[in-house]
């Protein structure tokens, strides 16, 4: 089974988790990679994963993204380090980057 990834939220799942593109003719235009899945979250297209190699690299960046955003989370809610607003949107990209992450990770 193909992995995909979404070109717009970077959701990254099983062919099987992404649904059937709606209005596939205007979404598309010549010299455009094909695609007729879309994301389950955001709608956009979904394409398939590059090569395991590339697979393996983007799996690391997000793990370390990950572990970037737990530390400062960390700190914030210690009172050290970034406060308010900032923590909180920490918190939402963490949720976000961990979702488009999906099972994959």
């Amino acid at each position: 089974m193909t992995t995909l990834i979404c070109q717009s939220c970077s959701f990254i799942g099983k062919e099987s988790e992404f649904n059937p593109a709606k209005n596939i003719t205007s979404r598309h235009e010549i010299g455009d990679t094909y695609s007729d899945l879309e994301c389950p979250g955001c709608g956009a297209l979904a394409y398939p994963l590059p090569d395991s190699e590339h697979a393996i690299i983007l799996r690391a960046i997000i793990k370390e993204l990950i572990a970037a955003l737990e530390c400062a989370l960390s700190a914030w809610k210690c009172g050290h380090g970034i406060t308010g607003h900032a923590g909180e949107l920490a918190q939402k990209k963490l949720d976000k980057v961990k979702k488009a992450g999906g099972t994959w990770l």
